[in-house]
Formats: C-alpha cells, sequence, structure tokens
C-alpha cells in the first residue's frame, strides 16, 4: 500500500509508488477496508501518462500488488505499519513524476509505452551508447568470473550490449525524441543523430501507441540485421538479451489487446508493424546493414527460441536471467555515466 494526496478529477498524484513510500498489508483485512473506503491501482495500458490509475476493486487483489489509498482516509501507523484504526497516513512531500536519467529508477518504468530512462542531460548518440554499453558488459563479466557458462554465453551478452538499442534508430523513435527538442534545436540534432537519450526532461511521446524499440532491435536481428552477430553460435541468446533488456518482452511477444486493429487485422504490436524498416545502424566498429522487420513464423517463431534457451540443460532459467541482468545493469551503468564518455 501507499499514500497518496488526490487530484481534483479524484486519481491519484504521480506515478508508480517508491519503495519508501510502500507498506505491507494482508489481503484479508484490505478486503474489509474495501468495504468502506476506495483504492486504486496502476493501469499499465493507460493512455494517461501522468496519473495513470483505475479503481481497484477486492477481486483485483493478489499478492505483490501496488495499491494506493486516499492519504485523507488513514490506515497507517508510523511504529507499526498498517493499521485500519488509526487516521495517520504516509505521504511522499512530493509524489512521483516521470525523471531524467540522472535520477532514473525502475520504478519510473511502469506502462506498456514507457521509456523513461531514455531522457537524459544530454544529447547521447546512439552509437557512442552502444559501444559504451558493450564495455559495461565485458567489465560486468570480467568482474563476476566466468562461473559455469561458456565462453559463447559470455560473448553472447557482450554482443548483445552493442546491439540491444539498434531499434532506437527506427523513424519512430527518432521522431518522438527529436520533438523533445526545441524548434530552433531540431535541424542541427537530425543532421548529428541518431540518439540514444535526449537531452531533455520531456515525456517521449511515440505516434504508436505501446512503442517499444527493444523489439525493432530484435526483429532486425531475425532478419538482414543478423550479418552483424557474425559467425557468433549463440544469436538465439542474443536476440533474447537484447529484446528482454527492459523486461517488456522475455519468453514472449505480447500484445497489448487495446493495440489498434482494422478489419481483425493486427495492424501493429507493441507499436511494431510487419513490413517497417530499420535503417542501417552505426554500432562503433561496424554497422548493422537496413532490415525489414518481419514476425517469424512456424519453429523460427521468436517464442519457440525463447523457450529453447529455458530449457537448454546446460542455460535455463537462472543463468538466462543472470545474464538478462548483466546486460540490463551495463545498459543503466552507461547511462548513468553519460557525462563521463562525453
Amino acid at each position: 500500500m501507499a499514500w497518496r494526496n488526490f487530484a481534483v478529477n479524484g486519481k491519484p498524484l504521480g506515478r508508480a509508488p517508491r519503495r519508501d513510500e510502500l507498506c505491507g498489508v494482508p489481503i484479508a483485512e484490505l478486503k474489509k477496508w474495501l468495504k468502506d473506503h476506495q483504492a486504486w491501482r496502476l493501469d499499465h495500458l493507460s493512455r494517461d501518462r501522468e496519473q495513470p490509475w483505475v479503481r481497484c476493486n477486492a477481486s483485483d487483489l493478489h499478492d505483490g500488488i501496488e495499491v494506493v489509498l486516499r492519504a485523507d482516509q488513514g490506515g497507517y501507523d508510523s511504529e507499526i505499519g498498517w493499521n485500519p484504526r488509526s487516521k495517520q497516513a504516509k505521504v511522499l512531500a512530493r509524489p512521483t513524476t516521470q525523471a531524467v536519467s540522472v535520477s532514473f529508477s525502475p520504478e519510473d518504468d511502469v506502462s506498456v509505452g514507457d521509456d523513461p530512462a531514455s531522457l537524459a542531460s544530454d544529447w547521447y548518440p546512439l552509437a557512442q551508447h552502444l559501444v559504451d554499453v558493450e564495455r559495461e558488459c565485458e567489465e560486468l563479466l570480467e568482474g563476476f568470473g566466468p562461473g559455469d557458462l561458456t565462453a559463447e554465453m559470455r560473448r553472447a551478452a557482450i554482443i548483445a550490449g552493442r546491439l540491444h538499442d539498434i531499434g532506437k534508430a527506427s523513424p519512430v523513435w527518432q521522431d518522438a525524441a527529436l520533438a523533445t527538442a526545441d524548434e530552433e534545436q531540431r535541424a542541427a540534432l537530425k543532421s548529428s543523430g541518431p540518439f540514444a537519450k535526449t537531452g531533455s526532461s520531456k515525456t517521449l511521446r511515440f505516434g504508436r501507441r505501446f512503442f517499444r524499440h527493444e523489439l525493432v532491435s530484435a526483429l532486425a536481428l531475425m532478419s538482414e540485421g543478423a550479418f552483424a552477430m557474425g559467425d557468433h553460435h549463440e544469436t538465439d541468446l542474443v536476440i533474447y538479451l537484447v529484446a528482454s533488456h527492459h523486461g517488456r518482452i522475455r519468453l514472449s511477444i505480447r500484445r497489448p489487446p487495446e493495440e489498434s486493429t482494422v478489419d481483425n487485422t493486427i495492424v501493429t504490436t507493441l507499436g511494431v508493424a510487419p513490413e517497417d524498416e530499420l535503417p542501417e545502424v552505426n554500432v562503433g566498429v561496424s554497422t548493422v546493414p537496413p532490415s525489414h522487420l518481419i514476425f517469424p513464423t512456424g519453429d523460427d517463431r521468436y517464442e519457440r527460441r525463447a523457450l529453447a534457451l529455458r530449457d537448454r540443460a546446460d542455460l535455463g532459467p537462472f543463468r538466462l536471467a543472470f545474464l538478462e541482468m548483466v546486460v540490463r545493469s551495463a545498459d543503466w551503468r552507461a547511462s548513468r555515466d553519460i557525462g563521463a564518455t562525453k
């Protein structure tokens, strides 16, 4: 549970609760509370990026759900935490808002189409970011030691670091990024892009709802972009680590039910349409060729490839999760050090 002040429209202020706001509550007790009080939960598919909230009913409750109560209704005790008889509440002075990457928290990354980690204090070229993340992957793996991972598995994480954000070269992503700049800046920026981070705190608003750049990256590597992986043997592992680095895609590509359709035909999946094109991408030491984005079918489907990785005796879910953590942490570390790399 978290307690918030509310806006005039009756919705909680701010976005996802931070850890220091939250207080554990037994589900049975919360169900009793909801008989006479209101609660709210996040709607991860909401169009309202600032207040993505819907009413929470007793039937919505499950282990681990984060729910917000009205601060003026109490229910908190500073000594023992949850106390339905107390009139206190635990409210942060400033509710959570989307922050630039210098103070980015994973807890800001809530809705399907969110990309708060791409906001920064300066414009960060995509090619430089890919080089930086590749280097961070190498350093992390060197620090952890080989463990029981093969050299090819470790190399897959490093290659994934180099290629994870090639999808940001998509016109959908670059147009949204440039739209955050002042009008007089845009011409100069357009000639010096593509970028991995914007030099603006303005929210990225994509021309396609639910757009996920990591899906573009993965689909490119499943088509002409596979050239960028060279003769590496663990190509499916590279693709998985690229697709999963924001946690939106892991073992499957799930299309939100609210995504648009025409005559019962799927138009986009996570903002990506079949036959979209990704232009050539500079990844520092080489380039990824232009790629047509096609959703493979049959045995080549992404889901089959990912499940095969999970079910391998020499890899499995825990080594897979470890390598995913390496790539994601490397991405955060490189983004944190933007100022030092320029």
